[in-house]
């Protein structure tokens, strides 16, 4: 059985706020910039699953395990004459525990499959409040996406709900939260001394960025380490790949820079 499902279109794609980045200004806490996380939700699932194998011939049933609820999706291979299933678990949301746990482990359950595979490949989309907008409540949607050969997003284009852009991946559009520039090499420590003209490091004792990357993550308290492997859907950061390590570079590039 070959799965036919095309990739997500751009109305396919919903945003919601990620992180929330706040600074003090004149005794006040405003919002200084978000980040935006891309995601599908169930009826997109619903529909491409209808689109692929027809309505008669999905399925899909819930049931607890351990206090937790699993979904699995099955559809009908009609040449082993056998229905074939693909199982993941849900978390709960903050408005409906149950309903929550049921919609999230269904789309879960659809990415094993498949369908909107491809989100995991999204940048960092980090966007600035314009005019003093409460920008944690800015309806923002996905106005333009495309993929390459392997399916990995190369163009994004993010948009208010009044159809200004807030993000892009253009280089030629001014939103201020573009792809940032190459970080510096890590500050020399009492440790590893500067290095000089004279005195060039051993390659042996040079970490690679990759290196530096994970053993910064690494150090991070459990709150913002979760976020990251939430963001990447990762249980290890020794597996992310050479991708995604360049991703957070540049987040934390963009961070440094608003600080």
């Amino acid at each position: 059985m070959e799965n036919k499902f095309r990739l997500l279109n751009a109305e396919d794609i919903d945003c919601r706020v990620g992180t929330v980045k706040k600074e003090t200004v004149n005794g006040q806490q405003v919002v200084k910039f978000i980040t935006l996380l891309l995601y599908k939700n169930a009826r997109v699932d619903m529909n491409i699953l209808d689109e692929v194998y027809g309505k008669m011939n999905w399925q899909r049933k819930h049931e607890f395990k351990d206090g937790k609820l699993y979904c699995t999706v099955s559809v009908y291979d009609g040449d082993k004459q056998e229905w074939i299933d693909k199982e993941d678990v849900g978390t709960e949301s903050n408005a409906d525990a149950e309903k929550g746990q049921a919609s999230d482990s269904f789309k879960r359950a659809c990415v094993n499959w498949g369908i909107g595979r491809e989100l995991y490949t999204a940048p960092f989309i980090l966007v600035h409040p314009l005019n003093g907008e409460n920008i944690q409540y800015t309806k923002f949607s996905v106005s333009e996406v495309e993929y390459n050969s392997n399916n990995e997003i190369v163009k994004l284009t993010i948009v208010d709900d009044n159809g200004v852009i807030r993000w892009t991946t253009e280089k030629n559009v001014n939103t201020k939260q573009n792809a940032p520039a190459t970080p510096p090499p890590p500050a020399p420590t009492a440790s590893q001394p500067a290095a000089t003209s004279a005195a060039p490091k051993s390659a042996a004792k040079v970490k690679t960025r990759r290196e530096r990357t994970i053993e910064h993550l690494k150090q991070m308290d459990e709150v913002t380490l979760k976020q990251y492997m939430d963001y990447f859907h990762i249980e290890d950061v020794d597996r992310m790949t050479d991708g995604q390590i360049e991703e957070v570079i540049a987040y934390e590039k963009e961070l440094q820079k608003q600080k």
